[in-house]
């Protein structure tokens, strides 16, 4: 039995610590989707980097969680049984690789900029060329804002960086290109990871469907549909396909795709959308286009583009 301790403990949240790579990312994940089933567990964190495991848990429930955590075989986990939930959960992955990728970025500006300063004083001749080589980048990106008659951002960050070098201010040109490379890497990363969360909530992950063949509802892997097949959707479904309805009635929330709270009545001739829910109701759907043809998919791949779509105001 691999040992654990204790390093953070506070009611309704604790951490432990087996060490740092103590098991893989997928095992990560398969023991994060294991403890999660936990009844006294709200949430679970697993770092494979650091071998930790966060619990947010019911605060009169510390004990039994104690006593899940000693039960808990790390090393003969089996992860082969969360295969499924793992690749239908890929965005968990994306999110874990951004910040895996984020917090390295972050690490080495501050590793190279106090290394510089601690352990490799360099002459100041050569220190005051590093920055006006450095400042090379950002006069250039000024300019040709100017150039194509833009006033934008590049134009006042180049504007003080250039200041406070004619003004020998060296030091404070070497802060200011520090805190622009850190609130550019923020920026970034909020950008990547709300654009992340943006396709996950719109993404439709639906693995079967009901089809209506030869009068006989019977249930299809989704990568078999076709279309002009009839899908079959009933209340509390997700439909996953767009389509015509042929027949049946139903109130259809389309807030995911619309962002209208209320559900819609819909019958035989009426357009039904992929990522819609029908709140109550059967309806039997034509296919018109499949999931990776359908609007939300469209809606999911632009988000992918949206910097080319930017007003030019």
């Amino acid at each position: 039995m691999l040992e654990y301790r204790i390093v953070h403990d506070i009611p309704g949240r604790m951490r432990i610590r087996y060490g740092r790579y103590r098991f893989s990312r997928n095992k990560a994940l398969a023991i994060h989707f294991a403890l999660c089933k936990w009844d006294m567990v709200e949430s679970a964190d697993v770092n494979e980097r650091t071998g930790s495991i966060l619990f947010t848990y019911s605060v009169d429930q510390r004990d039994a969680l104690i006593d899940k955590i000693n039960s808990l075989d790390i090393p003969h986990f089996d992860d082969t049984l969360y295969e499924k939930l793992i690749k239908e959960n890929k965005y968990l992955i994306d999110y874990r690789d951004i910040n895996d990728q984020y917090i390295g970025k972050f690490t080495a500006i501050i590793a190279r900029r106090y290394a510089s300063k601690w352990f490799l004083p360099l002459p100041l001749p050569v220190r005051n060329g590093l920055t006006i080589y450095h400042t090379i980048r950002y006069v250039k990106e000024g300019l040709n804002s100017l150039v194509h008659k833009r006033i934008d951002v590049p134009v006042p960050d180049a504007t003080r960086i250039s200041v406070s070098l004619l003004s020998g201010q060296w030091g404070t040109a070497c802060n200011i290109m520090f805190l622009l490379n850190i609130s550019s890497l923020l920026e970034d990363y909020t950008k990547k990871t709300t654009s992340l969360k943006l396709k996950e909530t719109l993404s439709v992950n639906i693995d079967k469907v009901w089809v209506l063949e030869e009068g006989k509802e019977k249930q299809i892997p989704t990568s078999h549909l076709q279309k002009e097949d009839i899908v079959v959707v009933q209340t509390g479904s997700m439909v996953p396909v767009d389509g015509e309805v042929v027949n049946g009635e139903a109130m259809i929330n389309e807030s995911s795709f619309t962002g209208e709270p209320l559900s819609k009545m819909v019958k035989q001739g009426s357009s039904v959308f992929a990522g819609t829910v029908v709140e109550e109701g059967k309806i039997y759907i034509k296919v018109r286009n499949l999931q990776l043809e359908s609007r939300i998919n469209k809606i999911v791949d632009m988000i992918d583009t949206n910097e080319s779509l930017k007003a030019g105001i």
